[in-house]
């Protein structure tokens, strides 16, 4: 993976081992923690040197799904984790089935449009993404809903 600074990242599947510094780190960037560990299986960790340094996962809600829990801790940030991360989210989401990813954010609004997310008003996300904790009841009502249409992944790749 692309360098930062001095160290080299790499991506893995979150584990049940990881739950702890996943929680803290979110903590530290002021996001949720409840939920995460029914994700777990849905998180992908960025590494330098053995040690979680962002995270990033999938809430899945059949066709549709919720970018979640994107977070880097400061001392990493604009490097390129939070895109790559973003970016290996939006993959799994597609070879998953998903076509429609939603996130919600405070402030990060022009990161995610720079991956591809369009600001959508939030009054108009319906289906189950709608309904559900993130966008029901976790995340306040000042929060700027995205959205972005995914490709349809085939087995020759994604088109």
């Amino acid at each position: 993976m692309k360098a930062t600074d001095r160290a080299e990242f790499e991506l893995t599947p979150a584990s049940g081992n990881d739950l702890d510094r996943i929680e803290e780190l979110l903590r530290s960037s002021k996001l949720t923690t409840e939920g995460v560990r029914d994700m777990l299986g849905s998180m992908i960790v960025a590494r330098i040197e053995g040690r979680i340094v962002g995270v990033a996962g999938l809430e899945e809600h059949g066709k549709q799904g919720l970018l979640r829990s994107v977070a880097v801790e400061p001392a990493f940030r604009s490097k390129g984790l939070g895109r790559h991360l973003s970016e290996r989210i939006k993959r799994m989401a597609s070879e998953r089935g998903i076509r429609h990813l939603y996130l919600l954010t405070e402030g990060a609004d022009g990161f995610f449009a720079g991956i591809g997310f369009e600001v959508v008003d939030r009054a108009s996300v319906d289906g189950p993404v709608a309904t559900s904790d993130e966008f029901a009841r976790l995340c306040p009502s000042s929060a700027t809903a995205m959205y972005l249409a995914l490709p349809v992944a085939t087995d020759e790749g994604e088109k």
